[in-house]
C-alpha cells in the first residue's frame, strides 16, 4: 500500500513575520489565477463578474507583499524565475505587470533628523517669553492657553497684561421682551478672579490691568477695592491702570447745536457714545432687571489707589475720587486720563503728581481752573471742560495740545516758557465761531510755531478771517460741513493758504450736513444712515473759482493734497477746481469719495483729473 505524499509547506508570501497570515491565505485560496478561471467559466456575465473579482483580489494580494515579493513596488528586482513559480501556472496569456513611473524617494530619516522633525519649537520657549506673547492677546484669550498642554497649565501666571471686555447685553425679541439667559456673575468678579488667577508659584509681576465696562451695574467700591489692591500686590516696578467705560464721550453742545429742539440739557453735560440713547431705548422696551435703575454713575476709586508708588499710569472715566484726608503721593505717575470727575479733586490729584507728563482732561465738571507750572508736561488734553476758564501751564517741554470746547479768549492759556515750542495742535470747536474774529484770532496766536495744525469747525474755512500767518506750518487739516449752497468755502479756504507760507500738506475732511428730524425716523441705526447714497453731480451748476496765483504754497511747496468724503456738493467741486487749477507741483492727490452710483463717481473723476494743472499728478480715488 503507497503511502501517502506528506503536504508540502505553505508558501513563504503567506507568511508574515514568520507566522501564516490568514488574510493573506483567504485571498490566496479566493483568487485562483485567471487563466483558469478562463477555462472553466465560458463567456457568461456571472464568470465575467467573478474573473474580475478574482483580479481585484490579486491586486489586494500583491499589494500586501514585502517590498522584495511585490512586483508593482517601484524598488522591487525582478528575478530569473517567475514570481508565481509555486502555483503551477505556466499560460503565457498573462501580460507582466507595467512598469511604474519613477518615483522620488525620499532618503530614509536619521535619529537627529527625526527628532528635529518630533521636537516641539513652542516648548523651547521659557515662559517668560510665552508670557509676553499671550500679553497681547485679551486675557479670555490667553487663559485658554491653558488647555494646550500640562506644561501651559499655569502659563497664565506669566502673563504680564489683563485686559477685560465686558461683553454686551442681551437684544430683546420683536415683543419687547428681554430673554431669560444664564445669570452671569457680576463683571468685577470677573476680574477679580482672573488677578487670583495669576497667584501661583513664581509668577512674574503684573505690569498692565486693562478693564472695559459696558455698564456699571452690581459694581461698588467694595468690589473695586478688591481686585484693585490685588493687583497692587502683584505689581513690580510699574504698573498702568485702565479703567474705563466703553464709548467716547459726546459733548452736548455738539448735540444741542444738531438738535435745536433739545436745549433742556446744561450745557456743561457729557455723556458716552454707546450710551448717549439707553434711556430712549428703555422707554421703547421692557426694562432690564429692577437693579439696573439703581447702577452707578461713576467708578469708585479707592483711597489706596492715590498712594500707590508703581503706578505709572491711570486712566478713569467716569470716575467718582475719593482722595485720602492725607497728602496724596504718585511719585511715578506719567500718565493721567480722568473722564466726568469733579472739579474740586482734579486740581489736588494733578499737584500729587512731580513727574507727570501727559494729561488729558475730558467732561470734568465744576472745574475753573487749572494749573500745572511745577509740572514738565509734554502733552495737554482738554475736552469738553466747559466751565473751565483758565489754564496755567508750564510750556518749556510741551509738544502737543488737544483742546476741545467753545471758542475761548486769548487769556484762557497762560504759557509760562519760551514760545514756539508746540508742535502739533488740534482744535475742535464744540459750538459756531464768535461773530468778532479777533476772539478767534487771539487764540490761534498762541500757536503760530507748530508745524502740525488740525481745526474742526461747524463750517469748512469758518475760521479764516481769526486766521493768523503761520510761518512754520508744515501740515493742514480742516474739518467741518460744507453746505452744496455755500460758494465762500473756495474764497475762505483761500485767505487760510495765503497765510501758511510753507504748507506741504493740505486735507480736507468734508462731515454730512446734519438732517433733519423726520428723515431720521426712516433709520433706526446708524448702518443703515451710511448705507443712504449721499453722492451728487450737477452738471449745469457754475463753478466760479477765486484767483490763486498769488498764493506761495500752492504753487512752490503743496505736495500732497487730501479730500476725505467728498460728496460732490457744489461747494466741495468749487474748491476741488480751486485747488487742483493752482497746485503746480504736487505729486499726490488721495480723494475718498461718499456713496453713490458709479455714473456719479465717474463723472467726478473725470472732472477732477481734467482740472489738475500738474498733469504727472498721482490721482488716487477711493
Amino acid at each position: 500500500m503507497a503511502t501517502p505524499a506528506s503536504p508540502s509547506p505553505p508558501p513563504a508570501r503567506l507568511r508574515r513575520r514568520g507566522r501564516l497570515d490568514p488574510v493573506r491565505i483567504l485571498v490566496y485560496v479566493l483568487a485562483p489565477p485567471v487563466n483558469t478561471l478562463t477555462r472553466t467559466c465560458g463567456g457568461c456575465t456571472c464568470d465575467r463578474v467573478l474573473l474580475r473579482f478574482a483580479n481585484v483580489l490579486r491586486i489586494l494580494y500583491i499589494g500586501c507583499l514585502r517590498r522584495d515579493q511585490n512586483p508593482l513596488h517601484p524598488g522591487h528586482r525582478r528575478k530569473p524565475q517567475t514570481e508565481f513559480a509555486d502555483t503551477k501556472t505556466t499560460d503565457d496569456n498573462i501580460a507582466p505587470a507595467p512598469a511604474a513611473p519613477p518615483v522620488f524617494r525620499q532618503p530614509a530619516m536619521t535619529d537627529d533628523s527625526r527628532a528635529a522633525r518630533e521636537d516641539d519649537r513652542l516648548s523651547k520657549l521659557g515662559d517668560s517669553v510665552l508670557g509676553l506673547i499671550l500679553s497681547f492677546l485679551p486675557s479670555f484669550e490667553a487663559a485658554r492657553a491653558a488647555a494646550l498642554s500640562r506644561r501651559s497649565r499655569n502659563i497664565f501666571a506669566a502673563v504680564k497684561t489683563v485686559s477685560l471686555d465686558q461683553g454686551e447685553r442681551p437684544i430683546p425679541d420683536g415683543d419687547g421682551f428681554w430673554p431669560l439667559p444664564i445669570e452671569a456673575p457680576p463683571f468685577g468678579n470677573v476680574v477679580s478672579a482672573a488677578l487670583l488667577a495669576r497667584q501661583r508659584r513664581g509668577a512674574c509681576p503684573l505690569r498692565e490691568l486693562r478693564v472695559s465696562f459696558r455698564d456699571l451695574r452690581g459694581l461698588n467700591s467694595a468690589l473695586v477695592d478688591q481686585f484693585l489692591s490685588c493687583a497692587m500686590q502683584q505689581a513690580g516696578d510699574e504698573l498702568h491702570l485702565d479703567l474705563r467705560l466703553r464709548g467716547s464721550v459726546v459733548c452736548s453742545l455738539r448735540r444741542r447745536r444738531s438738535d435745536p429742539e433739545n436745549n433742556d440739557e446744561p450745557p456743561c453735560a457729557a455723556t458716552y457714545g454707546d450710551h448717549a440713547h439707553d434711556e430712549e431705548e428703555d422707554e421703547d422696551t421692557a426694562s432690564p432687571p429692577a437693579d439696573d435703575d439703581a447702577r452707578p454713575r461713576a467708578i469708585p476709586a479707592p483711597t489706596r489707589l492715590f498712594s500707590c508708588v508703581a503706578l505709572r499710569s491711570l486712566r478713569l472715566g467716569p470716575c467718582r475720587l475719593d482722595l485720602p484726608v492725607a497728602a496724596v503721593d504718585l511719585p511715578s505717575l506719567e500718565t493721567l486720563l480722568l473722564t466726568g470727575t469733579a472739579g474740586e479733586q482734579v486740581q489736588r490729584l494733578v499737584a500729587a503728581c512731580p513727574r507727570l507728563a501727559d494729561l488729558t482732561l475730558e467732561a470734568c465738571a465744576k472745574l475753573t481752573t487749572l494749573s500745572v507750572l511745577d509740572k514738565r508736561l509734554r502733552r495737554l488734553a482738554l475736552r469738553c471742560c466747559h466751565e473751565l476758564t483758565a489754564v496755567a501751564a508750564d510750556t518749556s517741554e510741551l509738544r502737543v495740545l488737544e483742546y476741545k470746547g467753545v471758542v475761548p479768549a486769548a487769556s484762557f492759556l497762560t504759557m509760562h516758557g519760551p514760545p514756539g515750542r508746540i508742535s502739533s495742535c488740534t482744535l475742535d470747536f464744540c459750538s459756531e465761531e464768535p461773530s468778532d474774529s479777533s476772539v478767534l484770532r487771539g487764540f490761534l496766536e498762541l500757536f503760530t510755531g507748530a508745524e502740525h495744525l488740525h481745526i474742526k469747525s461747524t463750517y469748512l474755512g469758518s475760521s479764516a478771517a481769526g486766521f493768523p500767518l503761520f510761518t512754520s506750518l508744515r501740515h493742514l487739516e480742516l474739518t467741518g460741513t460744507s453746505p452744496d449752497d455755500d460758494t465762500t468755502v473756495a474764497a475762505a479756504v483761500s485767505m487760510i493758504l495765503q497765510r501758511t507760507p510753507s504748507l506741504e500738506t493740505l486735507s480736507l475732511f468734508f462731515l454730512p450736513e446734519p438732517q433733519s428730524h423726520a428723515y431720521d425716523l426712516c433709520y433706526d441705526d446708524e448702518e443703515a444712515i451710511l448705507d443712504v447714497p449721499q453722492l451728487r453731480y450737477d452738471r449745469h451748476a457754475a463753478l466760479g473759482v477765486p484767483d490763486g496765483r498769488e498764493i506761495h504754497c500752492l504753487r512752490q511747496r503743496t505736495r500732497e493734497i487730501n479730500l476725505v468724503h467728498y460728496q460732490g456738493a457744489v461747494s466741495q467741486r468749487m474748491l476741488a477746481k480751486f485747488l487742483l487749477g493752482n497746485a503746480a507741483v504736487v505729486e499726490e492727490l488721495c480723494c475718498a469719495m461718499a456713496q453713490g452710483t458709479l455714473w456719479m463717481q465717474t463723472r467726478l473723476m473725470e472732472e477732477m483729473r481734467g482740472w489738475a494743472m500738474n498733469k504727472s499728478a498721482r490721482i488716487i480715488f477711493v
